[in-house]
């Protein structure tokens, strides 16, 4: 069975095709009652500052909670290259992520942000889990200057920021958000009828 790994349980992310969010199950997988393939129920819970290690690469968890309150972020540090953060929606590009549901805290957003991502070296890529407008990589100078979210003199003027932003909920939250706590798999009513 292939790993995933998750940000979050933000309900953009049952945006991508079943194969970009699971690769593959294993051959004997029986689905339970709820039609979820007990392979995916076990989730990987990572700790501040572990390190993941994948292909040679490592990984260093960052325990950035705002967006829900189970965010992380992924930060690499190649030797010969400026690091990466995977921010998935804690940090975007030009804007950060909404906090007004699923467990979301605009002050621990703040503290992820300030305390922790823009503390970065300014060269860092940032790659953040999505964007609307087709921009994949920025860095962390380019946040700190041009993000509009960023652009505030402290935590309450943030928090005011974000509580004032008055967005519709996502199209399917109610079910994308479950999906994403199952890593991505939506439960599948015909076979929850029928499973023991």
């Amino acid at each position: 069975m292939a790993a995933t790994l998750a940000r979050g349980d933000s309900s953009q992310d049952l945006r991508l095709p079943p194969r970009k969010r699971v690769r593959r199950l294993p051959e004997n997988h029986v689905p339970d009652r709820e039609g979820f393939s007990s392979a995916f129920k076990e989730r990987l819970h990572f700790r501040e500052g572990e390190r993941l290690r994948v292909d040679g690469l490592s990984l260093e968890v960052l325990y950035t909670p705002g967006h829900t309150d189970d965010s992380r972020s992924f930060l690499l540090r190649p030797a010969s290259h400026a690091p990466r953060v995977f921010t998935g929606d804690t940090l975007l590009i030009r804007g950060t992520g909404r906090t007004d549901f699923q467990n979301g805290d605009a002050a621990a957003q703040y503290d992820s942000l300030f305390g922790r991502l823009l503390k970065l070296p300014e060269e860092s890529l940032v790659y953040p889990a999505h964007d609307y407008n087709g921009m994949t990589v920025s860095t962390i100078g380019e946040e700190r200057r041009f993000n509009p979210r960023l652009q505030v003199k402290d935590k309450a003027e943030y928090v005011a920021l974000m509580n004032g932003l008055e967005l519709d909920n996502p199209r399917l939250m109610d079910i994308a958000v479950p999906a994403n706590r199952a890593c991505g798999l939506r439960p599948n009513p015909a076979r929850s009828k029928t499973a023991p």
